[in-house]
């Protein structure tokens, strides 16, 4: 399962992307010349010794562990602060043979970081020194190297998963803990190869494991947990909705087809014990086949959004999503007519993205501690969406457009019919997973006063006809689609030729005629031609709810 760009899934850089992510901090933390070995500054937390070893049997004990250390390690994970790592890392291997280790093909290019390294097993946590030696990045085009010097961490070795925690330059103090902080240090884990193993790729297993590592029987294993509230449409039954959902047997495991990982992160449940934990694809994980997930006690967290700017303009709020996103994955959503969302959590960094069919959308960080039962963060408030000030204007003409897939439509042509203008771009993942809504509807009420006309805006001025269209979506229509073709017309809009909107390849052209400020959105037009409001067209069965509501009233 190679890595892939959508909707959080990790993505090999180019060069040019990873020049930016890592010059920031190679400039920036690893300075031209030696680095110095780090003196620990007054005051410093101490790391407490363990019993003291003779020099021959602390000798003995280090060669030992870096025997134990020998083999070759996949990524599991790679973490700066709460920002991963993992992508940059992806086609990476740490290989150690003694007290020698190369880092191959290090942030993706085709030199080695090469270096030996010191280990002193006898502190806790066990200490570790890597010895680098120079690496030249001309590969980039710039004149960028890492230079040769040490760098202290921690480690901690289980069988076969290494964990390691590195101070990033020699200006910053050896970690004392698991803990990463941004910008000073880097945690980073990793899996050893077994030669003998080879996974085919189709089925994977998920092992979900508790704080001993024991194995967790009866556990929920899904990618994805969806609620919501009564008053939006919550049909009966339980309030969590788990896509695809398995169930743990004796050994904790389930087996899976390798797409229920597409987007690149699992999660398991405990209902019975209240916990909850997260596995995430990686190329360990790809290696065996396997994701493990440790349970840890769940956190609730409870929240409301609201907008300041609506209530001033007397409009209702309308309903509210709010999205929990691990890693730059969503893994949770709650919908809700009043406001309202909560999420169950382990410890850890997240962010909550925000927004609704009348709202602009706010993403917040959100950080929870262990041992902590309840977060309340606080309120997110979304300004409205500009096209809750088109309300009541006639739609206009679209502009800038370069092009159709299939027969192009003229807003004035429409009148008599309710009028979904989709709003969306193939480079966008909720975009894509938007469309089979739009395709739903469109092929169930086309025939009922109904539908539907995608606009599609292509930010990097690529897509100018319908055969290019095709060539950068047609990927999606196996994967998201279901080997279906989009029956409505779309509208190509190129970023690179908007008329008088320039300066803004994304929210520029027909999006700026219509206040549309996000990806995907869905505009209503009535059968007299006149913008009602934003459309839910991301959400199945609200889309569904506001249809009939639409149809009702249009039959009396």
């Amino acid at each position: 399962m190679p890595p892939h760009a959508h909707q959080g899934r990790f993505m090999l850089p180019s060069h040019s992307s990873s020049t930016r992510i890592w010059t920031g901090i190679l400039v920036g933390l690893l300075q031209t010349g030696e680095l110095s070995s780090q003196e620990e500054a007054p005051g410093a937390p101490k790391i407490p010794p363990a019993a003291a070893l003779t020099p021959v049997q602390a000798q003995a004990t280090a060669k030992n562990e870096l025997e134990k250390l020998t083999g070759t390690w996949l990524f599991e994970s790679a973490f700066m602060g709460d920002r991963s790592l993992l992508t940059e890392c992806w086609t990476s291997e740490l290989i150690i043979r003694g007290n020698v280790f190369k880092l191959a093909r290090f942030m993706g290019v085709q030199k080695d970081l090469n270096g030996t390294l010191v280990v002193d097993p006898g502190e806790k946590p066990k200490k570790i020194d890597l010895k680098v030696l120079e690496l030249d990045l001309a590969e980039f085009n710039i004149p960028l190297k890492i230079p040769a010097g040490k760098l202290e961490g921690i480690y901690q070795l289980d069988g076969d998963r290494l964990q390691l925690c590195i101070a990033m330059s020699s200006d910053q103090l050896r970690p004392a803990t698991f803990q990463t902080i941004r910008l000073q240090s880097v945690l980073l884990q990793f899996g050893r190869i077994d030669p003998a193993r080879k996974n085919t790729g189709k089925d994977w297993k998920a092992q979900a494991i508790d704080a001993e590592g024991k194995p967790v029987k009866g556990a929920k294993i899904f990618p994805f947990m969806t609620k919501r509230d009564k008053a939006a449409g919550q049909p009966d039954g339980p309030d969590w909705h788990y896509t695809n959902a398995l169930e743990t047997g004796a050994d904790g495991t389930v087996t899976f087809p390798s797409d229920l990982l597409k987007n690149g992160i699992l999660c398991a449940r405990d209902l019975q014990k209240h916990t909850i934990g997260y596995g995430q694809d990686s190329p360990a994980a790809e290696h065996k086949g396997m994701v493990t997930i440790p349970l840890q006690p769940e956190t609730k967290v409870q929240g409301t959004i609201a907008s300041e700017e609506m209530r001033k303009l007397s409009k209702p709020l309308g309903l509210t999503y709010a999205y929990l996103e691990k890693n730059g994955v969503r893994v949770a959503s709650n919908v809700s007519a009043e406001g309202k969302y909560e999420f169950f959590v382990p410890p850890g960094n997240y962010s909550i993205f925000a927004t609704g069919p009348n709202l602009q959308s706010k993403s917040v960080k959100l950080l929870v501690l262990p041992e902590t039962t309840e977060v309340a963060p606080d309120p997110i408030d979304l300004s409205a969406q500009r096209t809750v000030y088109l309300q009541g204007d006639p739609a206009p003409e679209l502009k800038s457009i370069v092009g159709w897939k299939g027969e192009p439509v003229r807003i004035a042509d429409c009148k008599g019919k309710y009028v979904l203008l989709a709003f969306w771009g193939y480079w966008d993942g909720p975009s894509i997973d938007s469309l089979p809504v739009l395709i739903d509807i469109q092929n169930k009420y086309n025939a009922k006063n109904l539908m539907v006309i995608g606009v599609h805006i292509d930010a990097f001025g690529e897509i100018t006809n319908a055969a290019k269209f095709d060539q950068r979506t047609n990927p999606f229509k196996a994967a998201k689609w279901g080997n279906r073709e989009i029956p409505f017309p779309v509208a190509l809009a190129s970023g690179k030729q908007f008329d008088e909107y320039k300066g803004d390849p994304v929210n520029g052209g027909p999006a700026a005629l219509y206040g549309v400020s996000g990806f995907p959105s869905t505009v209503l037009i009535d059968p007299e031609g006149k913008i009602v409001s934003s459309f839910p067209g991301t959400d199945p069965i609200a889309a569904e709810a506001r249809v009939q509501e639409l149809l009702k009233k249009d039959e009396k």
